[in-house]
């Protein structure tokens, strides 16, 4: 009877979490969006040639520009269907390893910057301004919702949220809250 009672119980507790699960949960999965490019700075951002050959990194910014703000610019190739997008003069520690995805959260694109120490563990004490250039393939000319979101260690926030109308050519917003200072 014991062994009865603890096979039921077995079989029941599995049954009561899943049938405790809302298929209208708030937690939203995200898919890994396919990108035709992407790239990380070295510390002081892309330089000028860098920005006309990666990816054919359509974004060249003056150097009273860039030591402004940080900014986030998109451009849409509408014959190829591509959206480009650069955040440029992003403040992040000089010591870490940095790379840049794309997903997308129902409707949305998710940019996701990632800053985390090199080899799990080195921080030192200066900043660097770095570029992170994502290019993603297959989008539809519309208004698009997109979110861009930082990850520093194990903290991660958003950073800018807004629509970006991808009908036009281009579009530029300035990060607001973010440090310009080095």
């Amino acid at each position: 009877m014991k062994t009865a009672c603890r096979y039921l119980g077995f079989m029941l507790v599995p049954f009561l979490c899943l049938a405790s699960c809302d298929s209208k949960s708030p937690v939203q999965t995200a898919d890994d969006m396919e990108t035709a490019a992407s790239a990380v700075s070295d510390c002081g951002g892309f330089t000028d040639s860098a920005k006309r050959s990666a990816g054919d990194m359509p974004f060249t910014l003056d150097s009273e520009i860039y030591e402004d703000a940080e900014r986030l610019l998109w451009r849409y190739d509408r014959e190829t269907a591509v959206l480009s997008i650069l955040n440029a003069r992003v403040i992040l520690n000089c010591c870490g390893e940095h790379a840049i995805s794309a997903s997308q959260e129902k409707d949305s694109i998710v940019i996701a910057e990632n800053d985390q120490p090199e080899d799990g563990t080195k921080r030192c004490r200066c900043t660097c301004a770095y570029d992170f250039f994502v290019e993603l393939s297959e989008i539809s000319p519309r208004v698009i919702p997109l979110k861009l979101t930082l990850t520093v260690d194990d903290s991660t926030w958003t950073k800018w949220q807004g629509n970006i109308d991808v009908t036009g050519e281009s579009g530029e917003f300035i990060i607001p809250g973010v440090s310009n200072e080095l």
